[in-house]
């Protein structure tokens, strides 16, 4: 009994130490300035580094794109918990494609600002960033919110003000307390937590156009938080959620204009080379390929079976006569400069293959 009573004392006091370290180090478990995960990129883009005053002690280093004030809409980017400003420069480089000028701040304590990152003073970089563009001439509703991750928290506190032009949430989180919990099930979380960031519980106040997009296969903050969110926000509002993506979700044309690929007949593809081309275009690309990728490697493919069993000199001069090529997919009739074809066409159909004839 004395044995017993001993371990169950050590067992309390081993927690109770535990829930002290949470309680006054948790801060340093939710924000990390200093991991960098994207550093190898080559920024494509021309900008301005600007120091955003907060306070007299608060300057966040910030970079600005700016290419026309007065007739484009202005996106301002709240980033994550992780990382500096060079971890983003795979973003800047596809908005930067677009017509709109950006605003990427950093937090205080982030990218060598001084300062400590609490949900309260992230709250006041924001503000004091929506502040920098208002005397640049922007007016509020040529700002669109950008958050990212974290950041969302601060976008939707942001965002409910409705003065704003549009909000988009990456990776979106429902509250700190219930992403708190699947990492720390065992503890009490609601009393212990510092930072909350209620989204959900602020979400229905956005009364402006909202864009929420996640990935299934994030694996910080689960999938089910931004569909949650979306269930919850008011119309105006749209939806990009994706299969592939994990949580920092990539750039492409399929995610702007999402649909405008779908009708796409492959003439070539097919499942095997299909499944094969996904996995190599991952493991080199770190994504999925998107529908022009998909055309391009089909029209590369049906190039190169044509040729297969061809010479490629002649098939040059096969533009100028009658003949027929044969390859693994079908046939191929060339004459005057005419094309018949005799193949197995097939398209992508919500992520799966479909022989249309």
């Amino acid at each position: 009994m004395k044995y017993l009573f001993i371990t169950l004392s050590s067992i309390v006091v081993a927690y109770l130490v535990v829930l002290v370290f949470i309680y006054f180090y948790q801060r340093n478990l939710l924000y990390h300035p200093s991991e960098n995960n994207y550093q190898n990129d080559e920024a494509k883009f021309n900008y301005q580094e600007v120091y955003i005053e907060v306070d007299s002690s608060i300057k966040l280093k910030s970079w600005f794109l700016n290419k026309d004030l007065n007739s484009l809409k202005t996106l301002i980017i709240f980033h994550g918990n992780a990382g500096d400003l060079s971890n983003r420069i795979y973003k800047l480089n596809e908005l930067n494609k677009l017509d709109i000028n950006v605003l990427l701040i950093s937090w205080r304590g982030f990218s060598g600002n001084v300062g400590s990152p609490t949900e309260k003073n992230l709250y006041k970089d924001a503000g004091a960033a929506i502040k920098w563009l208002n005397k640049q001439g922007v007016k509020n509703n040529q700002i669109i919110l950008y958050g990212e991750s974290l950041g969302t928290g601060v976008a939707i506190e942001i965002g409910k003000k409705n003065v704003f032009n549009s909000i988009i949430l990456e990776s979106p989180f429902t509250s700190m307390e219930e992403a708190a919990k699947i990492y720390y099930p065992f503890l009490p979380i609601k009393i212990l937590l510092k930072d909350r960031f209620d989204s959900i519980d602020k979400v229905e106040k956005i009364k402006i156009p909202i864009l929420i997009m996640h990935g299934e296969k994030d694996d910080i903050i689960p999938f089910f938080m931004g569909k949650k969110l979306f269930e919850k926000a008011n119309e105006p509002k749209h939806s990009y959620f994706t299969s592939k993506d994990d949580h920092m979700m990539t750039f492409d044309e399929s995610l702007l204009k999402e649909t405008a690929l779908q009708p796409i007949f492959y003439p070539s593809i097919n499942k095997k080379n299909l499944d094969n081309f996904n996995k190599k275009f991952f493991q080199e690309f770190d994504k999925y390929p998107n529908h022009l990728s998909l055309l391009s490697y089909d029209l590369i493919g049906l190039v190169y079976y044509l040729s297969l069993k061809n010479d490629l000199s002649e098939i040059n001069k096969s533009f100028k006569s009658q003949n027929t090529f044969k390859g693994k997919i079908g046939i191929f009739d060339i004459k005057d400069n005419k094309i018949n074809h005799k193949l197995n066409f097939y398209q992508i159909d919500q992520g799966s293959l479909k022989e249309i004839f």
